[in-house]
């Protein structure tokens, strides 16, 4: 569950999976609590048997390290993803307030300050940009004179990618 008491699902567990392993190593701390969707069988190890078990059988051992390292992959994977959610709506809701709400199409940004005010470092800022270009959200984008760019924006465009972007799963 998350602070707001929402159950969110980090994972799925198919047949014959370890989990509860990390409580192993983390001194019985739980990262996260398991629900069955279906009538299952499990067995559980007390913590020294785990240990002996994994220092024993190098088949044990080996499942243990893959199963944490393909949720380990999972999770990167769905950082990527929320990195790039939070880059781009960051940089589209800042281009929205400072120019679309002021009745102006054409943009002239620092991409310094732009980094400042929206907690991005400089390479995500222009690849947000170019994101949005991509999508046609901006256009005439010009990035001759670093760290300062100019670009046009279109604002059905922009609002289409960002409602489609902002709806899209993580």
């Amino acid at each position: 569950m998350d602070e707001s008491g929402s159950l969110n699902i980090i994972n799925t567990i198919s047949d014959i999976n370890i989990f509860g392993e990390m409580a192993v190593f983390l001194e019985d701390k739980r990262s996260a609590s398991v629900r069955a969707k279906t009538d299952v069988e499990v067995m559980a190890f007390p913590k020294n048997a785990f240990l002996q078990a994994a220092s024993k059988i190098p088949k044990f051992n080996f499942s243990v390290m893959s199963s944490l390292i393909d949720r380990l992959n999972d999770i990167n994977k769905k950082y990527v993803n929320v990195m790039e959610y939070k880059f781009v709506s960051s940089i589209s809701f800042y281009i929205l307030d400072n120019f679309i709400n002021k009745n102006t199409d054409f943009a002239s940004l620092d991409i310094l300050k732009l980094s400042e005010s929206t907690g991005l470092i400089q390479p995500e800022v222009l690849k947000t940009l170019f994101i949005l270009e991509k999508n046609e959200a901006i256009y005439n984008f010009d990035t001759d004179n670093l760290p300062k760019v100019t670009f046009k924006i279109d604002k059905n465009k922009l609002f289409v990618f960002l409602r489609n972007f902002l709806y899209k799963k993580i």
